[in-house]
């Protein structure tokens, strides 16, 4: 049985692409530029009578 989870196990590690750093950088910056357009607020808080 361990033959046959190693052999899963090659054709896993054979099927995953290699790591690209310049790839995951370039990634990461547009997550950044993503978060900060879709997550951050342009305009200020609205007023609200409601305390708490």
């Amino acid at each position: 049985m361990s033959d046959d989870l190693d052999d899963i196990k090659a054709m896993m590690t054979s099927a995953t692409p290699a790591p690209d750093a310049t790839r995951r950088a370039e990634n990461l910056v547009l997550a950044r530029q993503n978060f900060d357009t879709l997550q951050g607020s342009t305009a200020g808080t609205r007023p609200t009578s409601v305390i708490g």
